[in-house]
């Protein structure tokens, strides 16, 4: 196996242990959502996410990564990144994750679509099958989720997350091989826990210390 072809693995197994934590910590946020103002849970989660970030710097003792003269795009991907979270994680909380899911699935869909669209990738009869076959099955889903009377507000902020996450990814990809990876990550997450920090103030108080550790897992 040519190490290209071990770096492909490398990076799939990255990204399907990525989505995994991704759905753990969506499914503690939901278990905790109805308790207490969305927005403090959003800001702990958001600081907490920090951590592993910090502990990465610490580690490679060189927190130069985070250096940048584009602060910008961090602030733009900030922004994108509070909106995807608020309508991602308020709409897993209003939905069933069984219903939720799917229609979070199609965020890989729309982003396809924006690399045909926008930086003129190539476009193979397989992928556009793949492309509509998906975008099938999540207006199904939720189609579904509607006639069975699950909140609609669920599906309208699942549909906005879904836009919101697609340019948050897209802009990974235009601007990847000028930011580092890391500094992507923690700007974007830093702006995120201040917005919503603001968003919180005199709302902080009550918390259980077993509902706070959670809020810290899930970031």
């Amino acid at each position: 196996m040519s190490q290209l072809e071990d770096k492909k693995h490398l990076i799939y197994t990255l990204g399907i242990f990525a989505f995994f934590l991704f759905t753990i910590a969506d499914t503690i946020l939901k278990l905790i959502g109805s308790f207490y103002k969305d927005t403090v849970i959003f800001s702990i989660a958001s600081f907490s996410s920090l951590v592993p970030v910090l502990i990465y710097l610490l580690y490679r003792k060189s927190i130069n990564e985070i250096k940048t003269n584009n602060y910008k795009l961090h602030l733009i991907r900030g922004i994108l990144m509070t909106l995807t979270y608020y309508f991602i994680v308020k709409g897993i909380i209003l939905l069933p994750l069984s219903i939720a899911y799917p229609i979070i699935l199609s965020a890989p869909v729309l982003l396809s679509i924006m690399g045909i669209v926008f930086l003129k990738e190539t476009v193979y009869l397989s992928k556009i099958i793949s492309l509509a076959v998906a975008m099938f099955a999540v207006f199904l889903v939720s189609g579904f989720s509607l006639k069975q009377g699950f909140d609609t507000k669920g599906v309208i902020f699942l549909a906005c997350g879904v836009i919101t996450l697609a340019c948050l990814d897209f802009s990974v990809r235009v601007y990847g091989k000028t930011e580092r990876t890391i500094a992507l990550t923690f700007y974007s997450m830093l702006i995120t826990a201040i917005i919503f920090f603001l968003f919180s103030l005199n709302h902080f108080s009550s918390i259980s210390l077993t509902d706070f550790s959670i809020m810290i897992s899930a970031g």
